[in-house]
């Protein structure tokens, strides 16, 4: 029980990765980042829109957002339930935003991942 209970674990078993691994592929890295979003804002009760904003500053801090992306938009099962058939991202597979957003991995970022929590987690720990 307590092992499905952890959201990265219940992921990995979904895709058949070993997240204990020591080399980490880029679905693994995915996987791991979204699991912790949805450990620690869940917890918080917060909104899908907070969850999306913390993944895209984790990707931004790790220089991951587009292999990330990538693999999501390449997932047929989520191009066929979020979009629809005519939308930009199905007609264009979203490559030439992927190209620009390509870019700023030659930033180094240091986003906030938590900032829709870390005030809960500092009241949390003055108590």
């Amino acid at each position: 029980a307590e092992y499905n209970s952890a959201p990265a674990r219940r992921l990995s078993r979904s895709f058949g990765l070993d997240l204990a691994g020591t080399t980490s592929s880029n679905k693994q890295a995915l996987l791991q980042t979204v699991g912790q979003i949805l450990a620690s804002h869940t917890l918080y009760k917060r909104s899908p829109d907070a969850k999306f904003k913390a993944l895209v500053c984790a990707g931004l801090n790790k220089r991951k957002l587009v292999p990330w992306l990538r693999l999501i938009l390449r997932n047929q099962t989520v191009i066929e339930t979020m979009y629809q058939p005519w939308s930009y991202t199905v007609s264009t597979g979203f490559d030439d935003s992927l190209k620009l957003l390509e870019r700023l991995s030659l930033y180094v970022f240091d986003l906030p991942v938590n900032i829709a929590v870390g005030q809960f987690e500092d009241m949390a720990e003055a108590f």
